[in-house]
């Protein structure tokens, strides 16, 4: 979706309102931060061994980036020198289409291949170690792991759901979460086309969600509403709060505008307020879609719903749609896909 288009954060505005639930609302302490010194650690532009970063993934072991564009995952030292370059692109065995994802868990490095429908899994250094394929009821797109086999996605609406939980380890499959509309099926050029018409969100879009896990909550991020919810691992909604900002308004009326040129060209824009989640320890980490004169906006909000920090990167204007948190929680390190960048900049939780 087109930079301009997406929520913006430039006056970091943040009004936190708890939305219907069944438990109360929490109060909420709320912060907001304005930090300089990013900087630009790596520049793939220089070395035709690099195309287009996407997927980043940073351990005590190194920063590892899985290439999209040259179609394996490079590690990187601790001085981002070039260790190493890993896996084989293809539809065979040992191979991947793309790596959605790349997830850490005890000494492997876990990536997604959602082309091929299938987990592939490396040591640190880069050695193969073994896959699994999934079959559509244990994934989709937009994916967290809470462990090997552990896996978080939205549902879709499914039976009325929201998300659902896939167990590779026992073979279950939990729905979970009130899903927003009933009608997720209808993804169709005259179906948006009406709603874009009558200044409306299609049905098919409402119930995408983004999923991030800890050891204590499921989190859930819906992208057309800017709702933020916190599941245990019971499944039972904690609490949920909006994130709403004085550009809401301005930013849905431009998606509308925008549809309604693309329609035309049969091109579909959907709305989204973030780009990626990620949690921690003790919450979850958001990176907003801003435009392209916004610096990076990261937003943290802590497990129990009661402590927001708005992270505004003033010296940082780059179209990242993905970070990671340093292993000693210090730093995080955004792509600029486009670009050929990762950049690095200071995570003070």
């Amino acid at each position: 979706m087109h930079n301009r288009y997406i929520l913006s954060l430039t006056l970091l505005l943040i009004t936190l309102t708890s939305c219907q639930s069944d438990t109360p609302p929490a109060e909420i302490e709320r912060t907001n931060l304005e930090l300089n010194g990013a900087e630009r650690v790596i520049d793939t532009t220089t070395d035709d061994r690099f195309a287009m970063p996407s997927s980043i993934l940073a351990t005590s072991e190194g920063l590892y980036v899985y290439d999209f564009g040259a179609g394996v995952v490079h590690r990187f030292d601790e001085d981002y020198r070039l260790i190493q370059s890993f896996g084989n692109q293809g539809n065979g065995p040992e191979e991947f289409q793309y790596l959605a994802s790349l997830w850490m868990f005890d000494d492997e490095i876990l990536g997604f291949d959602p082309g091929n429908a299938k987990l592939i899994s490396y040591s640190f250094d880069g050695e193969f170690l073994d896959e699994q394929s999934l079959s559509s009821q244990q994934y989709s797109q937009m994916m967290s792991a809470g462990s090997k086999g552990e896996f978080y996605f939205q549902s879709g609406g499914h039976d009325g759901s929201l998300l659902t939980h896939s167990s590779l380890n026992n073979s279950t499959i939990h729905h979970f979460g009130e899903s927003l509309t009933s009608d997720d099926d209808d993804i169709s050029i005259s179906s948006t086309r009406q709603a874009i018409e009558r200044n409306q969100v299609p049905s098919f879009m409402k119930n995408r969600v983004m999923p991030a896990v800890n050891s204590e909550r499921i989190f859930s991020f819906q992208l057309t509403t800017g709702v933020l919810q916190a599941y245990n691992h019971q499944y039972e909604l904690q609490w949920e709060h909006l994130i709403e900002t004085d550009f809401m308004d301005e930013v849905f009326e431009n998606y509308i505008e925008a549809n309604r040129r693309m329609l035309d060209r049969g091109n579909i824009i959907f709305l989204m307020y973030a780009s990626h989640l990620e949690a921690t320890d003790d919450g979850v980490a958001i990176l907003f879609n801003t435009p392209s004169d916004t610096p990076v906006t990261v937003g943290w909000m802590n497990n129990e719903g009661t402590e927001m920090k708005i992270l505004q990167y003033s010296d940082l204007e780059i179209n990242s749609k993905n970070f990671t948190i340093s292993a000693e929680r210090s730093a995080l390190y955004f792509n600029n896909q486009f670009e050929g960048e990762i950049w690095r900049a200071e995570w003070p939780l």
